[in-house]
Parts: C-alpha cells; sequence; structure tokens
C-alpha cells in the first residue's frame, strides 16, 4: 500500500517532462523497514535455536528409571486377561527377548487417578492429602528399575502387600510431612479402604511430562479389575523378530483381543509433540522472514547503489580500490545489521524466558545461542550485497561519470 501511495502522489506533468528527480526522501524509512526486517530474522533464528535446545535438553533428562526398550501393551481392562494374568505373564516371559514384564492400570505419561489418602503423622494424628495414584503388581517398580531410597518396593514374598502396604514417592512422603523418608516408614495409612503400613519410598521419577515437577505419587497394589497394561522390558537385536513372535504368543493366548503396543518412549514424547510443531514453525518463519529481509535489504542496496554511481566513479578515478569500494558500499548495511542484532537480542531473550518459564525443567539461554543468530544475518546480509557493491567497483569510471 505505501509503493501504491507514493506512486499515486506523482505529478505526471513533472514526470513525463523530465522534472523528476530520484532524492533521498524516505531513506530513514527504507533503512528503519530493513532493521525491523533483520530483528525479526535474528529473533526467530535464536528463539528456533532456543527451542530445539530445550526439547533436546528434556530428551537427555534423568526420568527416575528406564524407558528405552519397554514395550507396553494395551489391554484395555480386559477381563478374561485380568482373571488369567499370571499365566499369561508367565508365557510372555518365556521369550527370551523378555528380561522382564509387569503390569499396572497406567504407565509414565498416561492419565492417571488421584486418591484421597491418610498417613500417620509424626505427631500421631493423620494427615489427609490427595496424591496422583498408580494402581501396579508387585513386578512394576524392579521392571522400570526404580530405586528405592527407604524401605522395600512390593513383593510376592509379602502376601499382605496385596492390601496392607503402601509405597510412595519422595514427594508425597515430603506432602505428608516427612522430609526424611526413612521415617514414614511403618506409619499407618488408609487409601480407598485398604488399611496398613508404609513399607517403601521409591525416589521421585518423572510418570507426566517435564513441563511439571514431579508431584506426589502413592503407588498401591492394584486389584486385579484394575490393570490395564502389561509392560515388557526387551533386550534384543532384532526387535521387529520379537514383535512379531510376542505377537503370536499373544494371538494364541487372547485371540478375541488385538495386539496393540507402543514403545513407551514414544508414546511418552508424544506429550512434546506441541513443543516440536513450535519448534518446527519458528524454524520455518525465520527462514521465510530472513528471505523476505534480503529482498527489502536487495532492494535498499540497489537503489543507494545507483544514488552514489558518481560518487563511485570520482573515488575510481582518484586511484580508489575495488576492495575499498566494496567495503564502502556494504558497511552502511552491515551498521543496519549491526542495529537490528541490538534491537532484537533483548526481546528474543526476553520473549524465550517467557516460554521457557512453562517448564519445571529448562535450560538457561546462553549467548552462543545468539550469536549465531546475528553472524548469519550479517553474513546474508554481505553476500546478498556483495553483488552489487562488486559490480558497481568494477564499472568502468568514465561511464560512472556520465550517468546522468
Amino acid at each position: 500500500s505505501y509503493p501504491a501511495w507514493v506512486l499515486a502522489s506523482f505529478k505526471p506533468v513533472e514526470v513525463l517532462t523530465g522534472q523528476f528527480r530520484s532524492t533521498g526522501k524516505g531513506i530513514l524509512l527504507r533503512r528503519s523497514l530493513v532493521v525491523v526486517q533483520f530483528s525479526l530474522s535474528i529473533g526467530l533464528i535464536a528463539g528456533t535455536i532456543v527451542v530445539y535446545s530445550q526439547l533436546k535438553h528434556l530428551r537427555k533428562h534423568a526420568l527416575g528409571y528406564r524407558q528405552d526398550q519397554m514395550l507396553i501393551i494395551d489391554y484395555g481392562g480386559d477381563n478374561s486377561i485380568n482373571m488369567s494374568l499370571a499365566s499369561i505373564k508367565a508365557s510372555l516371559a518365556k521369550n527370551s527377548a523378555v528380561t522382564s514384564i509387569a503390569a499396572s492400570r497406567a504407565v509414565p505419561g498416561d492419565f492417571f487417578p488421584n486418591a484421597t489418602t491418610v498417613i500417620e503423622s509424626q505427631t500421631g494424628d493423620v494427615k489427609v492429602e490427595t496424591p496422583a495414584l498408580y494402581e501396579i503388581d508387585d513386578d512394576f517398580i524392579p521392571t522400570y528399575e526404580m530405586k528405592m531410597v527407604a524401605g522395600r518396593a512390593y513383593s510376592a514374598a509379602f502376601p499382605s502387600d496385596t492390601t496392607q502396604a503402601l509405597v510412595m514417592n519422595e514427594a508425597a512422603a515430603r506432602q505428608f510431612g516427612y522430609a526424611d523418608p526413612n521415617k514414614i516408614i511403618g506409619k499407618r495409612f488408609e487409601l480407598w479402604g485398604n488399611k496398613g503400613v508404609v513399607v517403601g519410598v521409591v525416589q521421585d521419577f518423572n510418570y507426566i511430562s517435564l513441563h511439571k515437577k514431579v508431584e506426589p505419587l502413592v503407588m498401591r497394589m492394584a486389584p486385579v479389575s484394575s490393570l490395564n497394561k502389561f509392560s515388557l522390558r526387551i533386550k534384543t537385536a532384532d526387535m521387529s523378530k520379537t514383535i512379531h513372535q510376542l505377537e503370536q504368543t499373544w494371538n494364541a493366548l487372547v485371540p478375541n483381543r488385538p495386539f496393540l503396543y507402543t514403545f513407551l518412549d514414544e508414546s511418552f514424547n508424544e506429550q512434546y509433540k506441541q513443543d516440536d510443531r513450535f519448534g518446527k514453525l519458528f524454524a520455518a518463519f525465520a527462514i521465510l522472514t530472513i528471505f523476505i529481509a534480503c529482498l527489502g535489504l536487495l532492494g535498499l542496496a540497489t537503489y543507494t547503489t545507483e544514488q552514489r554511481i558518481k560518487e563511485i566513479g570520482i573515488r575510481k578515478t582518484l586511484g580508489a580500490s575495488a576492495f575499498s569500494i566494496v567495503t564502502l558500499l556494504s558497511s552502511d548495511f552491515v551498521k543496519l545489521v549491526g542495529i537490528a542484532i541490538l534491537i532484537a537480542t533483548p526481546v528474543i531473550w526476553w520473549a524465550m524466558q517467557q516460554w521457557l518459564a512453562g517448564y519445571a525443567y529448562r535450560i538457561s539461554i546462553q549467548w552462543w545461542m545468539i550469536i549465531p543468530a546475528g553472524l548469519l544475518a550479517v553474513v546474508t546480509a554481505l553476500l546478498t550485497v556483495s553483488v552489487l557493491s562488486f559490480r558497481a567497483a568494477l564499472m568502468n569510471p568514465v561511464k560512472a561519470l556520465r550517468t546522468e
């Protein structure tokens, strides 16, 4: 709209009679637009680096359990499977690639309920809280290789564990007033009709997205009817063959139920799909924006070079080298990019700090994340104007001096 408005303001008589001349009017606007374009480009490039650095950090973060090589079979709480749970687990465990197998209502990254839980306090009275609840069997904690920080895990050697024992994480122990997890061992509890004592505290593990810190969690031995999924730890060099064998075993055991499986690390990382999409959008817009900025810079460079044709001719006549002329023409544009860097740096720093605030486990923004964006902008600007600059520097000075 702006070029259209400018063109519409020309007086036809002056243009047709040759009285119209280019002037320096509007140079501030042109330069300002280039600065804005490059500020956006630098900001988006730096933002892309921050986003992908954060996603890389999430995927490398220690979760408190092993999620690799974990195959999850979802059978939807089928009652016929739950009634034959022990024999099905034993049959699946016969596969040489299966090192351990557990059953549970949920796995990390899944939906889970909250449960009103009553725990005996250090003063002898009781405290009521509503932590998250995992319903598991006695193989769940060792299969996921979770670390016990106090007491013990559930065990088939203790038949009373099914209703009279409770395991929780460190966050839950703190929630009930026990900074030292060892002191909650043996304390009385009541949970959904079960009564007994706390037998163990497991090290905090990230059972939900890393957007949030580890929250209080209690883990009870599940009634058979509550179980939904099998977790199989696999150790094999031929995963496709193992899955095919497990599917054959499954179909023989449970012909009425499809073999639905996922890998825990893949399903857990689904929680970051939106973040990954955000990073890809940042990258796409960064490329688009720097391309548009280069077009704007090319236009400004073309206009500026034409305005300085005679100056270039005089300088060459007086003995100026091609390199000095290229440096002269390029320096102004590098200054504009430098201004863009100064503007973009604090803005993108603040914006990405706000974005990172949505993660409990996050990186710190480092200078090396901003510097490449600025360097890329400078290099891109130099490459954009270098062609015009060299062409102007190599022009015959006699021709340049005759230019009207």
